[in-house]
């Protein structure tokens, strides 16, 4: 009977999504349709860096930060609604609506535009300054209320000019219909946003410029590359998110039940929570691998010491890919030719335990002996195996002839 396990057996575990980084977002308004506003907790963006607390001009065609509306008037707040001590300027012929409606988030980002309605490159312009992170992405939304126009946007800081046809009238269609220009070729692909990505000046321009007919830019996204730290709200070093998703309180350090600390341990298997989150196992199952060995004994460091010390790697079942279960895998005991599937005497951290260049697994499919490397099963001819014999202190080698 060949002995096999489940390589990558699934995990029980959840793990929170990553939070984006910081961000600053405005959008641009037209006093066309000044419902487009979005509020404070409504999220808008490119599903990558999507966010919450955008600025919203008031619909002018041009101005600056003192033409902002909404919570902190006058005021660039980031993401996380806090003042950023940006600045900001725009200039356009006029404002226009693509008609997408304000049923969402992101409907209204692509709703109001300042439109460049004239034949002068760079007419209509985005220009902030005093950007806060040392290295950041930008995302350029752009479009009109009719598809298929042709235009581009010129960045000087940097020295790129990509072109674009109009895509971001969908009828209320996003979001999930985002699409990206990166052409510097004047191939006019059907977009509606691009990205600059790890600029790192405090200064940054764009100019957009008209091609066939009229557009212009819905808004602008100035992204931190710098990640946000996960939150903990009980300074616990345990992450609210971690502790959230696999059943542990957010708001207790472990002085209400012990349990909810770093030095709890739910599942009792000898690792605690710290230990759990930094090795990616489950805090509510003593074997998060299924391999028959609890988290505590697997220590990770590839060297069996002791039952209570295996070496093994707590989130493989199989850590040295010898097809056996680790927890199967015991080199003080010895080889059982009764029952080998349980207890085949070999090292769960060595793939081939007598050295013999023949695998664990395979040898006790076999029927062979994995912990010595001289011994053949009888009958082993008729399997076609090739193995050493030990008559005494002579060696031979048998060949199978099946």
């Amino acid at each position: 009977m060949r002995i096999q396990c489940l390589k990558g057996a699934a995990l029980a575990l959840v793990f929170p999504v990553c939070l984006h980084a910081q961000s600053i977002g405005i959008n641009f308004n037209s006093d066309r349709d000044l419902s487009a506003e979005l509020l404070p907790d409504e999220v808008a963006g490119h599903p990558d860096v999507a966010q919450s607390n955008w600025n919203n001009t008031n619909g002018a065609a041009s101005g600056n930060e003192s033409n902002l509306i909404g919570v902190a008037p006058g005021t660039v707040i980031d993401s996380n609604g806090v003042a950023t001590g940006m600045t900001l300027e725009w200039g356009s012929n006029t404002t226009w609506t693509t008609n997408n409606g304000t049923t969402s988030g992101d409907n209204k980002l692509m709703n109001g535009y300042i439109d460049n309605t004239d034949s002068v490159s760079g007419s209509t312009f985005v220009r902030v300054r005093n950007i806060p992170y040392a290295s950041y992405d930008v995302y350029l939304y752009f479009g009109s209320d009719g598809n298929g126009r042709t235009g581009s946007i010129t960045v000087p800081v940097a020295a790129r000019v990509l072109s674009y046809s109009t895509n971001s009238q969908q009828a209320g269609g996003f979001p999930g219909a985002y699409l990206l220009t990166d052409d510097r070729d004047s191939g006019y692909p059907a977009s509606n946003y691009c990205v600059f990505r790890n600029q790192t000046t405090s200064l940054f321009f764009a100019g957009f410029n008209r091609g066939s007919s009229n557009s212009g830019c819905h808004g602008i996204q100035i992204v931190s590359n710098v990640p946000l730290p996960p939150q903990d709200a009980d300074n616990d070093g345990l992450p609210d998110g971690w502790e959230t998703a696999n059943g542990l309180s957010p708001a207790d350090d472990g002085s209400v039940d012990a349990s909810n600390g770093p030095a709890g341990d739910p599942d009792a298997d000898g690792s605690d929570n710290l230990e759990e989150l930094t090795r990616a196992t489950d805090p509510q199952n003593d074997d998060s691998d299924a391999d028959g060995l609890i988290d505590g004994v697997e220590t990770g460091t590839g060297v069996w010491v002791s039952e209570s010390d295996t070496g093994t790697n707590p989130r493989d079942p199989d850590s040295d890919n010898d097809t056996l279960l680790d927890g199967t895998e015991n080199p003080t005991l010895p080889y059982d030719s009764n029952n080998p599937a349980s207890q085949p005497g070999t090292d769960p951290n060595l793939d081939d335990t007598d050295g013999d260049t023949v695998l664990d697994g395979e040898e006790v499919t076999l029927g062979r002996n994995p912990t010595l490397p001289d011994l053949a099963p009888a009958g082993a001819e008729d399997l076609g195996v090739i193995g050493d014999v030990d008559q005494g202190s002579l060696r031979f080698q048998t060949e199978g002839v099946g």
